[in-house]
């Protein structure tokens, strides 16, 4: 709920945090009878067969890509390498 009131409605976590059920409810039901960009082009792509990730779950890198980043870089990587 706080993703989607930060997000869509521009919420602080203090002024979610204050908000009341009933508050809750109400722009439970906008968000529903009114959905973000987001939730109306995951629909559309969804109708048209295309797999929407759901970007709950870490992608971690392989150890080809990691292999690959190192050879790209050189190893440096800028703002997280010791030299770089």
């Amino acid at each position: 709920m706080f993703g989607r009131l930060m997000t869509t409605c521009g919420y602080t976590p203090d002024q979610i945090r204050l908000l009341e059920f009933p508050d809750v409810i109400r722009l439970s039901k906008y968000l529903i009878r009114h959905p973000s960009q987001r939730d109306l082009i995951e629909a559309i792509a969804k109708s048209i067969g295309i797999e929407v990730p759901d970007g709950t779950k870490p992608k971690y890198m392989t150890g080809a890509e990691l292999n690959a980043l190192v050879n790209a870089t050189g190893g440096k990587i800028a703002g997280m390498s010791a030299h770089g």
